[in-house]
């Protein structure tokens, strides 16, 4: 414009102006002229500063223009009818807006400059205007040409863009844009800190410094569909040489005809980690069912060939009464695993209960090592225990306890080949606690063996653990019942070859318990015993068992044929499972039975496959006398039926 203007010496500028496309005005500005000289004569020599710090002043230079000539675009961008009011429009109230441009404007004519550009806000827009000078008088200043544009929507994108950068640089979420050669053309602020670099230094390099996963053709595949949004896994490399697992998410965008890749990088540590956990656990629960399978069966094959063997064999066989104690053997296997898989389940669902009471543990831990020290012999391992002869009393479940110290044992006796094992109870100087230690001489652990040792269904060595059984159970079940009693379980190695350490320490007592006097259970007489089992098996064997301890056994086989013949034939005592078919089961024959008065003296106990702690109260609601779950030992059936002391007189004919 200010080339026009100069151009246009001797035209009649108001005819360029009449004839301009644009908002287009000219101004005389001779009395501003005059009002500079007297500024100066007054001392005034900073206008920039002067003019800024009096409102004032430019509200009332503001009024000393003059348009004198107005394009029509100019009249319509400001809703005026003619130069006067165009001058009214922008000038009679100078707001707080647009002082800044007008003193700014003012100090450059100060100065006799020819060419200023300045940003003004008319109400709600926002005006680009350029001011040239077309005439000068003798005092520098005349006419000048001003040309204003609405630059309203393009300061609104510029500041959206702005903002979005912000919130784009302040965003959580790595992000990177890419040229199509690789090179980064832009990365926030945490693309810089999840790979340890600063902008700077990031920018010089490339994706190929960044992700080592980088597969240039698949890059290319990518920019060839650009409205395909590709998501997929990889690793980032940090400035420190440390990678990091990545999701991306990259877009192909193209702007202001550049084409980019906008690609987010999530950190996947986290959820990687929680796979990687959780392949952990699916394969230590296949190799759980694996080695559940392979304990399992040799226990079943073994009961399967003595029960071969005493088919073929008499009774007074020595053959006979091997194959009787194998069978006696193996069950009880067998029952120890089927236990230690329900201990598991109740302790991980916060349902296991303790029947606390004051137990010497010096006494239990002298007691079970020897009832356990056959089976040591029998490898030709030395036992030795050390155990104070003073009693230390914990407060505690002492069946749970002997089951703590059965499977710290066990586990001894399973991985020593040779050598001994060693027992060691006393209490910690200084401390209220006991400490109880069993060390071996046995293969050692490794150092990842001992961080997952107590780990459900965790095994130092698949193979190895196979050749001696267990199926990984023993030591996360102890170590639940100690964190039960309020106490904790540790384990040490010096390494592989070189034994084992496993430690328990329990919070002692300070007042020792009141010996309870011990009685022994009377012996039953004979006793009319009814027997309610659906499973014709396991009832014909129950039957066969309490007629060999001489009492006289009826059977039934579901709820209502129970209750009939219990109401007809008035047995002493009643074995009733709970599961039983049909719509009564064992809990309604149990309510049925104490209902009529002459069954109300009658023994009612409860054998059944589930031993649940709500199982029990249930059976306590329905007026069982005991309960027992399956399979129960002879002697503690046998005890209970001691308490039925008094037989029934025969039936009525």
């Amino acid at each position: 414009m200010h080339d026009a203007c100069k151009q246009s010496e001797g035209l009649d500028w108001r005819a360029l102006i009449d004839c301009s496309p644009v908002a287009t005005w000219a101004e005389d500005l001779s009395a501003i002229a005059w009002r500079f000289d007297e500024l100066r004569a007054a001392g005034v020599v900073d206008a920039a500063a002067y003019f800024s710090a009096r409102p004032e002043e430019l509200s009332r230079l503001a009024r000393l223009r003059r348009v004198v000539a107005a394009s029509r675009p100019a009249l319509v961008l400001f809703g005026a009818g003619d130069a006067e009011a165009l001058r009214e429009r922008v000038y009679d109230v100078v707001d707080e807006p647009c002082r800044a441009a007008l003193a700014s404007e003012l100090a450059a004519l100060w100065h006799g400059e020819s060419l200023i550009e300045t940003e003004w806000r008319v109400q709600d827009r926002v005006l680009s205007r350029r001011l040239a000078a077309a005439t000068m008088s003798a005092r520098g200043i005349g006419h000048v040409i001003l040309a204003a544009t609405d630059i309203t929507e393009q300061r609104r994108t510029e500041r959206e863009l702005r903002f979005a950068r912000f919130a784009v640089d302040r965003s959580h979420i790595p992000l990177f844009w890419i040229f199509s050669d690789a090179s980064f053309f832009y990365v926030n602020e945490a693309a810089c800190a999840s790979l340890g670099y600063t902008r700077e230094e990031l920018l010089r390099l490339t994706i190929l410094d960044v992700d080592p996963l980088f597969d240039r053709q698949r890059w290319e595949r990518r920019w060839s569909d650009p409205n395909r949004e590709v998501i997929f896994e990889s690793f980032h490399r940090r400035k420190d040489g440390s990678s990091i697992p990545v999701e991306i998410n990259s877009n192909h965008v193209i702007y202001e005809g550049v084409e980019y890749s906008c690609a987010f990088a999530t950190d996947i540590t986290e959820r990687k980690r929680e796979e990687d956990s959780q392949r952990e656990v699916a394969r230590r629960k296949d190799e759980f069912l694996a080695m559940l399978g392979h304990e399992l069966r040799n226990p079943m094959a073994s009961i399967r060939n003595a029960v071969a063997v005493l088919c073929r064999v008499g009774p007074g066989d020595a053959r006979a009464e091997a194959a009787r104690n194998i069978i006696d053997r193996q069950s009880a296997h067998m029952v120890r695993i089927v236990d230690d898989l329900l201990d598991m389940s109740r302790i991980a669902r916060g349902k296991a209960i303790l029947r606390r009471e004051q137990v010497d543990w010096s006494a239990l831990v002298r007691t079970t090592a020897e009832d356990l020290r056959p089976g040591f012999e029998a490898k030709g391992i030395v036992l030795t225990v050390s155990v104070p002869e003073t009693a230390l009393w914990v407060d505690g479940d002492p069946t749970r306890l002997v089951q703590v110290l059965s499977n710290l044992l066990h586990n001894a006796e399973k991985f020593t080949d040779r050598g001994g094992v060693h027992v060691d109870l006393h209490a910690v100087p200084g401390a209220r606690t006991g400490r109880l230690t069993v060390e071996d001489t046995g293969i050692g652990m490794s150092p990842e063996t001992l961080t997952g040792m107590f780990e459900p269904f965790a095994q130092a060595n698949v193979d190895l653990a196979r050749s001696r059984g267990g199926v990984g159970l023993g030591l996360a079940l102890a170590k639940g019942l100690v964190e039960l009693h309020g106490g904790s379980i540790a384990a040490s190695s010096a390494g592989l070859g070189r034994g084992s350490r496993l430690t328990v320490e329990l919070p002692l007592r300070a007042v020792p318990a009141q010996p309870r006097p011990e009685h022994a259970p009377p012996e039953p007489g004979r006793l009319r015993i009814l027997v309610i089992e659906d499973n014709a098996d396991a009832a014909e064997s129950l039957k066969d068992l309490l007629a060999l301890m001489g009492h006289q056994v009826e059977t039934a086989a579901d709820g209502p044929s129970g209750v009939r013949v219990a109401l007809d034939w008035r047995p002493d005592a009643v074995l009733c499972d709970i599961g039983l078919p049909g719509e009564i089961d064992g809990y309604a024959v149990a309510k049925a039975l104490r209902a009529d008065p002459a069954m109300r003296s009658v023994l009612i106990v409860a054998l059944t496959g589930y031993g649940q702690a709500e199982d029990q109260r249930r059976a306590k609601d329905a007026r069982f006398d005991a309960h027992f779950t399956k399979p129960v030992a002879p002697d503690d059936l046998a005890r209970a039926l001691a308490t039925q002391r008094t037989p029934s007189a025969p039936a009525p004919p």
